[in-house]
């Protein structure tokens, strides 16, 4: 079981190098542009509305309308309604009424 939570911790480790990797890539920031770096007060009790600065040592973590990096191509069939295996998804409206 403890072998388990190391190899689960590594690999949480290997994917934010591999996230904070992609995030200062040239390419990325030529995709995206250049998103100026949220203000944030320290002291200020509230989150944001945009998600911006509810992580004080990564500001734009998980900030609306940001740019993130793909860890691989896209890949939908008919780009609505289906998985990659291309069995139809689930309505939405039934998950929400259930």
């Amino acid at each position: 079981m403890q072998l388990r939570a190391k190899q689960r911790t590594m690999n949480y480790i290997i994917l934010y190098i591999l996230i904070l990797h992609l995030s200062s890539t040239k390419a990325l920031k030529e995709d995206c542009g250049s998103n100026p770096e949220p203000f944030c007060d320290e002291h200020y009790e509230f989150r944001t509305a945009d998600g911006s600065c509810n992580n004080l040592k990564y500001k734009e973590w998980g900030q609306s309308y940001r740019c993130y990096p793909r860890f691989g191509p896209s890949n939908y069939p008919d780009y609505y309604g289906r998985n990659i295996t291309n069995e139809l998804l689930a309505n939405p409206r039934d998950l929400g009424n259930a």
